[in-house]
């Protein structure tokens, strides 16, 4: 059996939502905030799309979960760089489900041309039904 190279195997990291950040902050400020909880694989903080300042949310990805828990257990509601901030793991999953509810939710959504098209079918199976018992359609 070949031994399976180190590289290629991918460790899972942990995303943490931080908010109501000071919009003067960057990601040097951030690193200092939560290096002594552990490895910091990432940083991204925010920034307006038209003019690239500051939103007041970035995202910090960690490696271990139990990093993230005491990350978010010390700094969640604490005052910092003169704003109470508020810490929680991101919820990707969570948004992903609402998009998909979304979509499930348009494609439900019945069109005339389907409710049509069902009616028809339907008398096409009621006709089959009625003759292959014997009776005939009124």
């Amino acid at each position: 059996m070949k031994k399976e190279n180190a590289k290629n195997i991918e460790h899972p990291f942990y995303s943490i939502y931080v908010g109501n950040l000071n919009y003067k902050l960057d990601e040097n400020h951030l690193l200092g905030l939560f290096k002594k909880y552990g490895f910091i694989r990432k940083i991204n903080v925010v920034k307006d799309k038209k003019n690239q300042k500051n939103t007041g949310i970035a995202f910090v990805e960690m490696a271990k979960y139990d990093h993230v828990k005491t990350a978010i257990e010390k700094l969640n509601n604490t005052l910092q760089f003169g704003r109470t901030i508020k810490v929680s793991l991101a919820q990707r999953q969570e948004q992903e489900t609402i998009k998909t509810q979304e979509k499930i939710t348009l494609e439900d959504k019945p069109s005339r041309k389907n409710s049509i098209n069902k009616l028809k079918r339907d008398k096409r199976l009621r006709k089959k039904t009625l003759f292959n018992s014997g009776f005939k359609n009124s």
